[in-house]
């Protein structure tokens, strides 16, 4: 330590043993030496150490910083003195009086194991959801009001088929609500197959190559007045892929009657 000492001397003279007192002065040095270690990757481990190599007393400081989402996975061997939140971050304080001679040694363990765990649980869970979600058809249905002569509530439907992949055997299956009816006159160019007792029609539309489309139009009618919002069935695709057969439906389509009028017809 810098400072005053008192020293005691002992001389072994032909007299015989003589003392001799005195003073010595040890000038102040200051001095922290500081070393950091770093080591892993999935399990990241920071080694960091300040040493007082001088010979006065010093007061260190280490500080670390940790994103909010890091921070909830660092463990250390000594707990910080604070923890103050400095935006996204969290900064770690630890402070010590050290004498010559000492040292702080504070390790910071951060285990990126369960975060790991959880994104490969996560990236899993989107693939096969994708991958159950993912139809090599894609059907899309729609629906406009039509205008007529005669002054009846008339709707026009249209089905769009859409192949993502080569498919084989393709058939489009919709039904015509009870409240409705079919407008045989304007089928479009692909006819459909009508079974009248279940009011169902079907589209044999056959194979189709990768980003083909195909489209279907009908009409449907009611004498009656309909007020309000209603909703039409899905219409339904069935088709052969690596010969396993498939189906996929088509979105909800809803439509409230007083909608804006879109096309004219004569019924």
């Amino acid at each position: 330590m810098a400072g005053s000492y008192i020293l005691n001397g002992y001389f072994e003279t032909d007299k015989g043993t003589v003392s001799v007192e005195g003073k010595l002065y040890i000038g102040e040095k200051q001095g922290i030496e500081t070393d950091e270690h770093v080591s892993g990757l999935i399990i990241r481990e920071k080694e960091i150490t300040k040493m007082n190599i001088g010979n006065m007393p010093e007061i260190v400081t280490i500080k670390e910083k940790k994103d909010i989402l890091s921070r909830l996975f660092v463990s250390t061997n000594i707990d910080p003195d604070t923890k103050e939140r400095d935006g996204i971050f969290v900064v770690y304080t630890w402070s010590k009086n050290l004498n010559p001679g000492d040292k702080l040694e504070v390790t910071i363990k951060t285990n990126y194991i369960l975060p790991l765990i959880v994104v490969l649980i996560a990236a899993i869970a989107v693939y096969f959801v994708r991958k159950r979600t993912e139809t090599d058809v894609e059907v899309i249905k729609s629906v406009n009001h039509m205008r007529t002569k005669g002054g009846e509530f008339a709707l026009k439907v249209r089905i769009k088929v859409r192949a993502k992949k080569a498919v084989e055997k393709v058939s489009l299956i919709d039904r015509i609500p009870a409240i409705l009816k079919l407008y045989e006159h304007h089928l479009g160019t692909i006819k459909p197959r009508i079974d009248v007792s279940n009011r169902r029609m079907q589209w044999d539309i056959g194979s189709m190559g990768a980003g083909e489309e195909r489209s279907v139009e009908y009409i449907v009618y009611s004498k009656v007045g309909i007020v309000g919002k209603f909703s039409l069935p899905e219409a339904l695709a069935v088709f052969e892929h690596t010969g396993f057969v498939h189906e996929v439906e088509s979105n909800k389509v809803f439509f409230l009657s007083e909608q804006v009028k879109t096309d004219d017809y004569s019924i």
